[in-house]
């Protein structure tokens, strides 16, 4: 496929609220074109509609030299071969002006060749710029061809171990147990029966520890790892008889999580950013265990008394920019100076102590620095200074290494922080020492090594000061730990061994050893017999039974195989108990290996059922880490600090995390916090495949778009919506463009409320997919607030939740638990929101999200195995065919797909075909048009047994739509096709309908093509298709008169509301609208738009023109449904007014009187006919409209004796009950008698809340 992306040229601008960069958008349209003859033959489809007035429009970005300019990429992949060399035969070129190539353009300097893996398979990612200098000019490159050479491809380097076909967990009884420092355990019998582990039922020689120690699973899929979990040798005293005595017990080795690394001579250390805890797996009903065996002295060598130590000091309490995987302990500032001490025991004073210390600070414009002393020595180091724009890099490092000669074995190492100023911050990273000791034993147990001499020859190790029955052991390998053998004599024990590898011992007394934690029994599981699995779900055991329902849901509905595993499940069998990400890629790997290249059997979709944090380890306060995510090693600049689930569907052997590697399996995340948001969840992704969601918005797409920046925004939306209108024609393409509406100031500051209504409008209305491209932040959309947090969440829209694309900076940073981000809050809204959303979590760039969206819309409507792709198909596609390079790397890897992978969009299936014959060449307005057509499969045959409805739009021309310069940044002209001069429904009976309206008088009278939009549903599937082919314009000379207006019945929520009644704060306008030739819906002329005025409020009228609805198969009446929110309390009057095809008005009036919902309202009690003699029914009316109530009517005499209860359930869905009718009877049947009788009408809620209320009625006999 054929990709136009933008690199990054020179250093970036950016820009205020977002800080995004913003490029020129030469290369928007990317097309190849492929000669039969010559398959390698391209024509590059520069860009027309936005014309390249649109490259000069980013001025800013050429200032100093910086910007992004475009280049052409492109990915293949071949059979058994890979381009070994590529170059670019031009072909064709066309100018460009001086003016847009003022700063210069790089030009075409060959093509740079990055090797990739995709689903198995090798390829080739090739780019180059897409300009040549000729005779002094620039050109842009038109068509060129490709120039390959080739070489065979060399088998793929496997991953040292392969997969166990079952875990160590699928039999026996296990008990998992902690440890957080190196050295030997021990487990008692009083220990395993403390912990109601009877000792005995335990045959000794039947006992086992497996594990894999504390290091972090490697980044990198083919470096070595254990897998499952490995046996470890343990020692057990007393297990020869079989029986588990009081005196027995069992000695291991436990590893901290915490690793020491040797580098040449040195040591360094690793800290596990997963897990401060190592877990180990205790086991005795599987058969004889694995012992620690002799290792004998092997004699002679060169004699060592003194061995290499280690210590680190690191805190991690701080995470600078809240992303990243560094952290940093003390902070320095209110304190700008901290002692720490260190011990080493019987220090070897001939030799330096090494000291390295890293720190960080945050020093606008002027460098800080750090003071480092230990012993009589003492360096500086000076961090750079950062500035204080937002996206710059936040705060810096430095590093200091430097060595004393020790005078004691304690001392301490001071690290003062020397401010450049009083707002200046700094943090201590860490201090490493390497030191040298005697070796003389301390303590009751004492870790040594040597590392001055690996050069494979025979040394001596001899250690004073221990006492008989010392034991040694060598824990190189700590699966497979040796007991050493030695000579003992004078309190002194030596041994010898061939130096050729770093090799660890442990010296120990025979007493007070560490004893483990008992953490949990632990179920059994086998995680390593799967394979064959499209659908893969990672929850936490809390939301277990939510995530199961989804897996069914997804058996059932689309036919794929699922698995839930828990985080916990996952640790266990791949990561050895502790927390590690990669456990959850490996798990995902195993199950792509066995698959052996079938894209068949390899897993699809991974679905993260929980929300993650970016801290791993609960160091802050409400953390929500239940399913944790990957975030990258950069914890400084906000552009190159980034969150991505990307790491776990990276999959082939030699891929890992870097920004090349390509995304093999769709993968989503649902950040839940609870079971209850859990199961709503749930409960939305089945609901959105429900049939009574079939409407027409399934077929709109929404397009929205920011001002300012010389309308780069507006520019990038408009060619993406432009391209979708072109390639998408069956879809309707709706444009809310900032500066298109007018700017209003307040005293918060600029402000569009007509785009937060436009915004809610389209919410309310529906839309499949709604994409934005601008500014933003955690907190909403836009400087000018078009989109808030409150405004989210008071969106009900359930039937038509659309998927979000949002083009822009760290919307749903899913990763902070101390806030929810606005694009959390728009997947957690239970009662509508969105189905799922494409979405950013960081901050991020212009031009890369630009080059990601105009992907998307490449692939959305791309079928897959004959299937419309699912969520986690577009978002694969979408980075699988993107730039990967770079800054364009970090931004691919910022968007994540919030949803679920195996969700697919609400596509129409099938195709409504409008029958050519039966549609007039030209409409002309006051014309009477009929038009027929059928609803066929996808091969365009009829569908016979089809018997639904069809919801036909017809639309005006396009019309030009003209900016209004709100921030004196230029005008924009852009054009839509938004005015529909008929919406209706219309039967469908055996796969056939027919609909007939009167075009408006509104038209634009100019000729041109209009456009036929029709959506069809049965109730089971649906079908969406256009007709283009025909003219509108002109009048009908011979169209009859009609100088009467519409008729207009107005009411609120239904037709058994009456004039005065109440209502909750929250009503329904609700209009029944009839004329003879039927109602202009069209919008274009001026002042005939259907308008409500909301007490008397004229320069504030509501346009309703999209609320209209025609009844079926009928242009001549409908309904208008428009919902009111939080309403004051008190009485209101609402007019409504519209205009039929022939601009004759109509009006509607009532009032109202709004009761806040809090408290339950009852007015308006009354039975008719008053007097009655043998019928009545009785009327009220209520503020809880959509509520479940019983109604109680109890008739008294007037003396208060009861003479009639009636009981009545309704589930209102107005605010007016009745009739409930009543005969005149009482309890027995019998006939009351004349007179004058109270009755109470009493109203229930299903909470429980009540109210009555007394009135009077009159029999006659």
């Amino acid at each position: 496929m054929v990709r136009f992306v933008y690199k990054i040229f020179l250093p970036l601008i950016f820009l205020f609220f977002c800080e995004l960069s913003y490029s020129q958008n030469m290369l928007v349209k990317k097309e190849e074109q492929h000669n039969p003859a010559n398959k390698y033959l391209r024509e590059i489809k520069w860009n027309k509609s936005a014309s390249l007035s649109c490259f000069k429009c980013s001025n800013i970005l050429w200032n100093n030299g910086e910007g992004y300019v475009p280049l052409y990429n492109e990915k293949f992949i071949f059979s058994g071969k890979k381009i070994s060399r590529a170059s670019v035969k031009i072909i064709a070129s066309e100018p460009i002006s001086e003016a847009e190539n003022k700063k210069g353009l790089p030009q075409y300097s060959g093509v740079k060749i990055v090797d990739i893996q995709e689903k198995g398979k090798t390829g080739t990612l090739l780019s180059f710029y897409p300009f040549v200098r000729e005779n002094g000019k620039v050109k842009k490159i038109v068509k060129f061809e490709w120039i390959f050479e080739f070489q065979g491809l060399s088998p793929v380097r496997k991953a040292p171990s392969n997969f166990a076909g079952q875990s160590v967990l699928a039999n026996g009884i296990f008990y998992k147990i902690a440890v957080t420092q190196d050295g030997v355990y021990k487990i008692s019998y009083q220990w395993l029966k403390d912990r109601g582990i009877d000792p005995r039922y335990i045959n000794p020689k039947n006992i086992k520890i497996y594990g894999n120690g504390g290091a972090m699973l490697p980044f990198d899929n083919n470096s070595p790892r254990i897998d499952d979990l490995a046996e470890n040798a343990i020692y057990v005293e007393g297990e020869a008889d079989g029986v588990f005595n009081v005196s027995d017990y069992i000695l291991f080795y436990g590893q901290a999580p915490h690793m020491k690394k040797l580098s040449t001579d040195k040591f360094y250390h690793e800290t596990n950013i997963f897990s401060d805890t190592t877990y180990y797996f205790l086991t005795f009903d599987t058969g004889p265990g694995k012992r620690i065996a002799a290792q004998n002295d092997v004699g002679g060598g060169t004699v060592l008394n003194t061995f290499n130590d280690f210590q680190f000091y690191e805190k991690e309490q701080y995470n600078i920019l809240k992303s990243g995987r560094q952290w940093f302990g003390e902070n320095f500032g209110a304190i700008n100076e901290y002692s720490f001490s260190f011990n080493f025991p019987n220090i070897d004073y001939t030799t330096p102590v090494s000291v390295k210390t890293r720190v960080a600070a945050r020093s606008i414009n002027t460098s800080s620095s750090f003071t480092i002393s230990a012993g009589n020595v003492s360096d500086n180091i000076t961090v750079p200074y950062v500035t204080s724009n937002y996206v710059a890099q936040y705060a810096a490092s430095g590093t200091s290494e430097f060595s004393f000669v020790p005078t004691t074995s304690s001392f301490k190492v001071k690290v003062t922080f020397n401010p450049a100023n009083s707002s200046a911050s700094g943090w201590l990273d860490y201090i490493e020492l390497n030191a040298k000791r005697q070796l003389i034993m301390y303590g009751e147990q004492m870790h040594f090594r040597d590392v001055d001499h690996i050069d494979n020859n025979i040394y001596r190790f001899q250690i004073s000061n221990v006492s008989p029955g010392v034991r040694i052991w060598e824990i190189t390998d700590i699966t497979d730990v040796k007991e050493q053998l030695y000579e003992y004599q004078n309190s002194t024990a030596s041994f010898s061994f061939q130096n050729n590898q770093w090799r660890e011992f442990v010296v120990f007394n025979n007493n007070n050893f560490y004893e483990p934690v008992l953490v949990k029994k632990v179920a059994n599981q086998n995680l390593h017999a799967d394979s064959n699995i499209d659908l893969v779900i990672v929850t936490h055991p809390k939301f277990y039974e939510q995530a199961a329902e989804l897996a069914d849901f997804h058996e059932a509905e689309d036919g794929l195989s699922t698995k839930v595993v828990t985080v916990e499940q996952l640790y266990n069998e791949f990561s050895s108990g502790k927390q590690d990400i990669t456990a959850i890629k490996d798990y995902l790997r195993m199950l792509y290996e066995r698959a052996n290249g079938d894209s068949t059997k390899m897993p699809k979709y991974l679905l993260l059922f929980g929300d993650a944090s970016y801290d791993y380890k609960y160091r802050i306060s409400g953390n929500s880490n239940y399913v944790p995510t990957y975030q990258s090693y950069d914890s400084f600049t906000p552009t190159s600090s980034y969150v991505s689930d990307d790491y776990f569907g990276l999959l082939d052997t030699n891929e890992g995390d870097a920004l090349s590697d390509v995304v093999d399996i769709g993968i989503g995340r649902i950040p839940v916090r609870s079971k209850q948001e859990a199961q709503q969840m749930v409960s939305k992704i089945k609901h959105y495949y429900d049939p009574s969601t079939m409407k027409p918005w399934r077929t709109k797409l929404t397009f929205i778009a920011d001002d300012e920046d010389n309308n780069i925004h507006m520019i990038q939306a408009n060619t993406i919506a432009d391209s979708a209108d072109t390639w998408y024609s069956k879809y309707n393409v709706q444009k809310i463009y900032l500066d298109a509406y007018q700017q209003v100031t307040t005293a918060g500051g600029e402000r569009y409320p007509d785009v937060n209504q436009a915004i809610d409008r389209e919410m309310e209305k529906g839309t499949l997919i709604l994409t934005w491209v601008g500014h933003g932040g955690v907190l909403g959309w836009a400087q000018e607030r078009i989109l808030q947090i409150s405004q989210i969440k008071s969106w009900n829209n359930f039937d038509n939740m659309p998927l979000f694309l949002t083009a822009t900076c760290e919307f749903t940073r899913f990763d902070d638990p101390t806030q929810t981000s606005a694009g959390e809050y728009v997947f957690l809204n239970s009662s509508g929101g969105g189905i799922g959303l494409l979405t950013t979590t960081r901050v991020v760039y212009s031009s890369p999200n630009f080059e990601l969206v105009q992907t998307f819309f490449e692939n959305v409507m791309t079928n897959i195995n004959n299937q419309s792709p699912t969520l986690g198909d577009l978002v694969r596609l979408t980075k699988a065919n993107g730039n990967l390079f770079g800054q364009s790397g970090i931004n691919y890897r910022n968007f994540t797909l919030i949803g679920d992978p195996a969700l697919r969009l609400a596509y129409p299936q099938y195709q409504v075909i409008s029958t050519q014959t039966m549609v007039p060449d030209t409409m002309r307005a006051l014309s009477k048009v009929t038009i027929s057509g059928f609803v066929a499969d996808e091969n365009g045959n009829k569908i016979n047994n089809f018997n639904g409805y069809v919801y036909p739009v017809v639309y005006d021309k396009y019309s030009t739509i003209k900016t209004l310069n709100n921030d004196n940044t230029g005008e924009y002209t852009f054009k839509v096709q938004k005015n529909a001069l008929f919406k209706g429904k219309a039967s469908v009976k055996n796969g056939e309908f027919q609909f007939t309206f009167v075009v408006s008088k509104d038209i634009d009278y100019a000729f041109g093509k209009g456009k036929i939009s029709c959506y069809a549903e049965n109730g089971e599937v649906d079908a969406a298709g256009n007709y283009e082919d025909f003219i509108i314009g002109g009048t009908n000379p011979d169209a009859p008169e009609d100088n009467t207006g519409p008729r207009i019945d107005l009411y609120m929520n239904d037709e058994d509301f009456v004039f005065g009644g109440i209502t909750d704060e929250n009503p329904q306008i609700y209009a029944v609208l009839f004329d003879e030739n039927g109602i202009n819906t069209t919008g274009s002329g001026i002042g005939h738009e259907i308008t409500a005025v909301l007490d008397k409020q004229t320069s504030n009228p509501l346009i309703l023109n999209d609320y209209y609805e025609a009844d079926l198969d009928s242009y001549k009446s409908g309904k208008i449904r428009y919902p009111f929110y939080n309403l004051t309390e008190g009485t209101h009057s609402l007019e409504l007014k519209a205009w039929d095809v022939y601009n004759n008005s109509g009006t509607g009036y009532t009032e109202f009187v709004v009761a806040n919902s809090a408290e339950i309202a009852l007015d308006h009690v009354l039975n008719y006919p008053n007097p009655f003699s043998t019928h009545t029914e009785f009327f009220m009316e209520h503020n809880r409209p959509g509520s479940a109530l019983r109604v109680r009517i109890q008739i008294f005499t007037v003396s208060g004796k009861i003479i009639k209860t009636i009981d009545h359930y309704e589930y209102s869905t107005g605010y007016r009950i009745g009739p409930i009718s009543w005969n005149g009877t009482d309890e027995f049947g019998d006939k009351i008698g004349s007179g004058v009788y109270i009755y109470r009408v009493t109203l229930k809620t299903e909470s429980g809340e009540t109210i009555d209320k007394y009135e009077k009625l009159v029999i006659l006999n």
